[in-house]
């Protein structure tokens, strides 16, 4: 399991080591060539790397960073200047801030609707269809779905009106499998 972020290291700055995937994980080399010191990071529970000068990194090894939502910084001596940094797609708000403008706007969100809808289902939805109008084809596909699997499953009464105080006695399949009726 994958520690929380609250249990994550805030960050971890390397400087003068050679960064690569092994069979085993993430490590950092350190020594001539990476002949010397291998030195196993945690790659899951960090939060930030930054990288130092003399320092390489392999793509392999990026590529885990940003599996576990590592951003990767490239600084200065010391972490003092930032020169570049990879920051996980994961870690960014893009794509919650265009569902909220796309919620917001009434217009788009029922664009988004029908485009929805005409994915899951395969058909087109005419222009001019509200949202409740859509809710209710909707509700017609599951009513149809359902009367076929009660007929798929030989259940003979169907219907989908309840009384939440006699609960047990809804489904006429729980009553007719009590009596030994069905399978």
């Amino acid at each position: 399991m994958l520690p929380r972020v609250a249990d994550s290291l805030s960050f971890l700055y390397l400087d003068a080591v050679r960064v690569v995937q092994d069979d085993t994980g993430v490590c950092a080399c350190v020594g001539q060539s990476g002949g010397g010191d291998r030195v196993y990071l945690p790659t899951a529970a960090l939060s930030c790397v930054l990288l130092g000068p003399g320092t390489s990194i392999t793509q392999p090894a990026l590529a885990t960073f940003a599996r576990h939502g590592t951003t990767v910084v490239c600084t200065g001596s010391g972490a003092v200047r930032t020169y570049a940094g990879i920051q996980p797609s994961s870690l960014t708000t893009q794509w919650l801030e265009r569902q909220v403008r796309a919620w917001a706007d009434d217009n788009e969100r029922l664009a988004v609707a029908a485009r929805m809808y005409e994915r899951r289902f395969d058909i087109e939805i005419p222009s001019g269809t509200s949202l409740a109008q859509m809710r209710g084809l909707e509700g017609q596909r599951v009513k149809t779905l359902y009367r076929m699997l009660a007929q798929k499953h030989r259940i003979a009464r169907f219907r989908r009106n309840y009384d939440p105080d006699t609960w047990d006695s809804q489904d006429p399949g729980l009553e007719q499998q009590r009596n030994g009726q069905w399978r």
